[in-house]
């Protein structure tokens, strides 16, 4: 089944656009689904969203996710997971920006909800490892650089008006044997200049 619109020669080409059906009752509106084919003896099929690349000028379009504005009450939730992996690990989650040859790459910028509601706390941001026997790492890095100064790494709490809030760095207790160590060191110099300081 293909579904396309038709092309322009002068102006914007046409749109497609795919709305649910609304309802005044007491009820939700519609849902909209879109759903693979499955295959009984290998994989399900992908579903693949992209725009198309830009012309000679200009920038390709974007890809906009979000849940709408609500009234009354919460907005709609983001949500995005994978299948559960049976007889083997289930499937990952990969978010990476786009290369680039002239400027500064793309950043990946996460932030949570802000509230104007007076002593009420922002949204929190929560990165945490999958549990079992042993729960997976957590890693945080700058990337390597090939010419130059490699990125800095900022660990900070938000400046207050009041009492800024703290900044804790700790191993996980320990049940059954020793909790793990704390390291702080800077790295070390291979070539014709000394390691990094330390300041605490």
């Amino acid at each position: 089944v293909s579904i396309k619109v038709g092309d322009g020669v002068t102006g914007d080409a046409g749109d497609l656009s795919i709305t649910s059906g609304k309802t005044t009752a007491s009820g939700s509106g519609g849902q909209v689904t879109i759903t693979s084919g499955s295959s009984t003896p290998t994989s399900s099929g992908d579903i693949i969203m992209t725009t198309a690349k830009a012309g000679s000028s200009g920038v390709s379009g974007m890809i906009h996710l979000s849940t709408g504005a609500s009234t009354d009450g919460r907005s709609g939730a983001v949500m995005i997971t994978t299948g559960q992996g049976v007889q083997d690990a289930s499937g990952d989650i990969l978010l990476a920006v786009g290369s680039g040859d002239t400027g500064a790459g793309g950043d990946v910028v996460v932030t949570a909800g802000e509230t104007t509601a007076d002593n009420v706390a922002g949204g929190k941001v929560t990165v945490t490892s999958g549990t079992g026997d042993l729960s997976g790492d957590v890693t945080m890095k700058s990337g390597t650089a090939t010419n130059g100064v490699s990125g800095a790494m900022t660990f900070a709490s938000g400046g207050s008006t009041g009492v800024s809030g703290a900044l804790s760095i700790k191993s996980g207790d320990a049940s059954g044997a020793n909790s793990g160590s704390v390291t702080v060191e800077s790295g070390a110099s291979t070539g014709s200049g000394r390691g990094g300081d330390v300041s605490i």
